[in-house]
């Protein structure tokens, strides 16, 4: 199935409310009264080598709007650049197939859209995958892959990892259900991944922490109520136990790795960064300089979170956060980190701001790269 009107969809309708919305005055994340905000039409995948992609969902249209932007690669200036009026931007594509509580990833030159909801209202878990190339006949569309996942699976954790789609856990546990599944994209099938050994409430765990190894050829899974982890050897299939005494309450999600041992998370909690080195198997906990120049408030009315952190490069994550002091606001945000010793550091390197359409509400986001455009 493919989801043949979603670009020219995403594109009109996205001009539209456009049209209509950048001739409202509101109050900007400093307070102050703007204008009309400069229109930013996303980025093709499929055109650029380097961009960060994420998702927003339209709960008025029951769709999801994906968007596209270049990766900020000015890293030559000693000062932080961050403070420009953010930009009213168009997605370059619009879905009502693919759900929002699906996972995202990212292999090679496609990206993917696991799980989830299906979206006949019901209620009902999916094991679809969805996935949107760009080679091929379905270039520049997302559409339902030729099989499905081995079961059905809500906002399971994904880890890529030697060219590979990692699918973990999930939040609704399926009776019989794997704890891991593996999908090889060239290769065109999913298998089943043995489970670890008992303790067994790993594989009824709904919150896992996960990090791709890939000097190691092994994903970390972890608990964050229990004190028990696992590396799983992506060569062999074979488990071992995590041998570091290691406690990852204040962990979630997948680990964005940096300094190539660093594994770091942003606790929404905290409003910090903690990371943990492999290495010198130490935990570290540091606000990001600047952070609250760029914006206000990460949480919305109700105390929810939305952001997603992942790496950029060895010394930069990029953290994409929703500013909720000004309805549909986000932050692309990168952030510089190093480890001198004893001490973890992160600050603000640069930040760029972008306003999405209306009633629309950030998901997450990835690093996507294609190798069409060198």
């Amino acid at each position: 199935m493919r989801d043949s009107e979603g670009r020219k969809e995403g594109r009109a309708a996205a001009e539209k409310a456009t049209t209509k919305a950048v001739g409202k005055r509101r109050r900007s994340m400093t307070g102050s009264t703007r204008g009309e905000l400069e229109l930013f039409y996303s980025l093709i995948p499929e055109q650029h080598g380097r961009t960060i992609c994420f998702r927003a969902a339209r709960s008025s249209a029951l769709a999801i709007d994906f968007y596209c932007i270049p990766v900020d690669e000015d890293d030559d200036s000693p000062q932080p650049s961050y403070g420009a009026p953010p930009k009213r931007i168009v997605p370059f594509y619009c879905s009502t197939n693919i759900s929002g509580s699906s996972s995202f990833a990212a292999v090679d030159k496609s990206m993917y859209c696991v799980g989830g909801h299906k979206t006949n209202g019901k209620g009902e878990e999916t094991s679809a995958i969805y996935r949107f190339d760009t080679t091929g006949d379905n270039s520049g569309s997302w559409f339902r892959n030729s099989f499905d996942m081995l079961c059905p699976r809500v906002a399971p954790s994904t880890v890529v990892i030697d060219g590979k789609l990692f699918v973990i856990g999930t939040q609704v546990v399926s009776d019989g259900a794997p704890l891991v599944e593996v999908f090889d994209p060239s290769s065109k099938y999913s298998l089943i991944v043995v489970s670890p050994p008992p303790p067994e409430s790993i594989r009824e765990s709904m919150l896992f922490v996960t990090a791709a190894l890939p000097d190691r050829n092994q994903i970390l899974v972890a608990c964050t109520h229990a004190n028990f982890a696992y590396l799983l050897d992506v060569k062999t299939g074979a488990w071992a136990q995590f041998d570091h005494n290691v406690d990852f309450a204040d962990a979630s999600g997948e680990a964005a790795v940096v300094l190539k041992t660093t594994m770091c998370w942003y606790n929404d909690r905290l409003l910090m960064l903690v990371a943990y080195d492999l290495n010198l198997k130490t935990w570290f906990k540091t606000s990001v300089k600047d952070l609250k120049r760029v914006g206000r408030r990460l949480k919305d009315a109700n105390g929810n979170y939305n952001f997603s952190l992942f790496p950029l490069d060895e010394n930069h994550l990029c953290l994409l956060w929703a500013d909720h002091v000004t309805p549909c606001l986000l932050h692309c945000t990168k952030v510089s980190v190093s480890l001198s010793h004893d001490r973890f550091c992160a600050a603000v390197a640069s930040s760029r701001s972008y306003v999405l359409r209306d009633e629309s509400h950030f998901i997450d986001g990835l690093r996507f790269e294609s190798q069409n455009v060198v």
